[in-house]
């Protein structure tokens, strides 16, 4: 009976250290020392780089990772006028911290062969406000706005059409800055293709309007999706 006690009390200590939720930190500088604000930091694990973690450098070149298992990661970095990083990383049971440091990013030096790329940032920070834009992801044509969320980092839609980010319900939903079908906003995450929709935004606090003004924000998620150029209209027409 002792022995079988011992072999489930370390069974069970494997299973909570092996789902120990660690933290990355570090710092980016440029080859001066200077901090670098606003890269796109991508965090995915080796062997399954579908799933990917989004930050954001913040003024002081700072950024953090959290909620992430023991793995191999590949940290990929990129910032304009810079060149493109990409390292390996481990963390294993012991780390609660994983601090990689300083990263220093390599200017681009070669003005001779000018080339003009456009690339789409996947997320943008602004205070209470995290923007993704949807032409960075890769959905099916038949897609919603449901399963264009679904790849986006921190944010699950369940089958009904509820929207959680980081974890928290997000019970509002607006389109193009206006309700949309009034208590059942799930309809839109559900119904509204994924091809027609430019951007997500998610806010912390949403706003009170009165007669179409905005008088003042209150705490709370809330989801506004983009659609550029569209006939709301023809969409609530079309959907059940």
């Amino acid at each position: 009976m002792s022995l079988l006690i011992l072999s489930v009390t370390g069974l069970k200590a494997q299973q909570n250290s092996h789902q120990t939720q660690e933290v990355m930190i570090g710092i980016l500088k440029d080859s001066n020392k200077t901090a670098i604000y606003g890269a796109t930091l991508k965090l995915m694990k080796a062997s399954d780089t579908a799933k990917v973690k989004y930050q954001i450098s913040d003024s002081l070149g700072h950024f953090s990772f959290t909620g992430i298992t023991p793995d191999t990661y590949i940290l990929d970095i990129q910032s304009q006028n810079f060149v493109r990083l990409q390292k390996y990383l481990s963390i294993d049971n012991e780390q609660d911290t994983l601090n990689i440091g300083t990263l220093l990013l390599a200017d681009h030096y070669n003005d001779m062969d000018v080339v003009s790329v456009t690339a789409v940032r996947p997320v943008t920070m602004n205070g209470d406000t995290t923007e993704f834009n949807a032409d960075a992801y890769k959905v099916k044509p038949d897609a919603t706005a449901g399963d264009l969320l679904n790849k986006m980092s921190g944010i699950e839609v369940d089958k009904d059409g509820n929207v959680q980010s980081d974890g928290q319900a997000v019970p509002k939903v607006y389109v193009n800055g206006k309700p949309f079908f009034g208590d059942n906003p799930a309809m839109a995450i559900k119904n509204l293709p994924a091809d027609a929709i430019k951007k997500f935004r998610f806010m912390t606090r949403r706003p009170i309007r009165v007669n179409s003004r905005v008088l003042m924000m209150e705490k709370g998620f809330a989801l506004s999706i983009l659609l550029p150029d569209v006939n709301l209209r023809a969409y609530s027409a079309s959907l059940p």
